[in-house]
């Protein structure tokens, strides 16, 4: 049998300990992002160690926590009781469709990609720039949106 390296090895015991879960739960997407935290490092030629992945796990259910409370705050499942919602609902498509057709194709996915939760590191690994550059880029086009709507 061919040894793997240690980082296979914990991404092995990770993807086992996932396995064995039934529920889609905080703790499920705590292993998912200790998951990715060593596919990540894998790539990066970096070996992280057990107290790091444990920190990703941890991190990975305070996150999906934090965003369950947010979705419970912000998105309500009750009937409304107003008879414009429609007209709302209609009016915020047509504002997003200006907002993308505004900026740029890279912008409006930038944009998208932070309204959808990822993180500043992940999206600049993926676009080959600096987190402090993309987050200038957001404010920036933040402030463009409320200059035009102003």
């Amino acid at each position: 049998m061919v040894d793997l390296p240690k980082h296979w090895g914990a991404y092995l015991r990770l993807q086992d300990e996932l396995s064995r879960r039934s529920r889609l739960d905080d703790a499920t997407w705590g292993y998912e992002n200790g998951l990715n935290r060593l596919l990540d490092s894998i790539f990066d030629g970096d070996q992280p160690s057990q107290i790091e992945i444990d920190r990703a796990r941890a991190a990975g259910e305070r996150r999906n926590r934090y965003q369950a409370r947010l979705r419970a705050l912000h998105i309500s499942t009750d009937e409304p009781d107003d008879p414009h919602t429609d007209l709302i609902v209609v009016e915020t498509r047509q504002t997003l469709e200006h907002i993308k057709n505004s900026v740029a194709n890279m912008d409006w996915e930038l944009l998208r990609d932070v309204a959808a939760g990822y993180e500043y590191a992940e999206l600049a690994v993926r676009r080959q720039a600096s987190q402090g550059n993309l987050r200038a880029r957001v404010l920036r086009l933040r402030r463009s949106m409320l200059s035009h709507a102003a």
